[in-house]
């Protein structure tokens, strides 16, 4: 749910029967949201529990996951991945915590990507090479729309220019 009110501001008619609402997909167009060739985008979030899948958290692709720049929370924390034509490039990360607010930031340029986590650099590779033709934007899901987050997304921001450590 999107809405963050101190009441619900969507009705569902439920007829006196028990009813769970699905999740929301939040897709956009890249055009113009994402600059593929150097920037940053960070997010502030709050895991809510472990499916015992992978859980995406941001995800800029083709339509596919031949070509992506994402950030997910796995089995072994939370990770970004780079896949070029196929060919990936892992970013691993430190553990993922429940209900502690969690700030990364990731900054990307032609043959250098970093990462921050709560502040900190995390990882950094500078051989590699950023997918092109980018796209879709998924927040909170894959390029599926599966594979959904299990928490809140608090900020999203992107940027066309790389952030500093400060």
């Amino acid at each position: 749910q999107l809405e963050q009110k101190a009441f619900p501001t969507s009705h569902i008619p439920t007829q006196s029967s028990a009813v769970t609402r699905s999740r929301d997909e939040v897709k956009l167009v890249a055009y113009d949201n994402f600059n593929e060739s150097i920037g940053a985008y960070c997010f502030e979030f709050n895991l809510l529990g472990f499916t015992g899948t992978s859980q995406y958290l941001f995800n800029v692709n083709d339509g596919s996951s031949d070509n992506r720049i994402t950030t997910l929370i796995s089995a072994g924390g939370i990770l970004t991945a780079v896949a070029d034509g196929g060919s990936f490039t892992v970013f691993e990360a430190e553990p993922a915590t429940i209900l502690t607010p969690t700030r990364i930031v990731v900054n990307y340029e032609p043959s250098r990507v970093e990462i921050f986590i709560n502040g900190v650099a995390n990882d950094v590779d500078v051989d590699l090479t950023l997918p092109t033709g980018l796209t879709d934007i998924n927040i909170g899901s894959n390029s599926a729309e599966a594979f959904q987050l299990d928490g809140h997304l608090k900020d999203l921001r992107c940027y066309d220019f790389i952030l500093n450590s400060h």
